[in-house]
């Protein structure tokens, strides 16, 4: 019996909607320690996100884990939360 109306944004403008109370929620957004300071987060997880990398389609790369990728420069979306294993890689250059 419930009316929603979903809206799709850029992360950032989304979290100034829930900041400013233009939005009463947003999804999907990672648990973290800092946004747990400030936001309330549902019991039960309501989307599982798993993180990808992507090369050129000529590049020689394989998967070995993200320990070798430190020291190197990857392309990061900015504010978004890629779980604990990525962040405790603080070796890897984030652009």
């Amino acid at each position: 019996g419930l009316d929603i109306e979903l809206k799709v944004a850029p992360w950032a403008r989304a979290i100034h909607y829930l900041d400013s109370g233009l939005a009463d929620l947003v999804f999907p957004a990672m648990r973290t320690p800092q946004r747990q300071a400030v936001y309330s987060f549902s019991r039960q997880a309501v989307i599982r996100s798993t993180l990808r990398m992507y090369v050129r389609a000529d590049s020689a790369e394989t998967w070995t884990g993200l320990a070798a990728w430190a020291g190197r420069e990857v392309a990061v979306i900015q504010g978004w939360a890629y779980g604990p294993e990525w962040e405790k890689h603080t070796d890897i250059v984030k652009h």
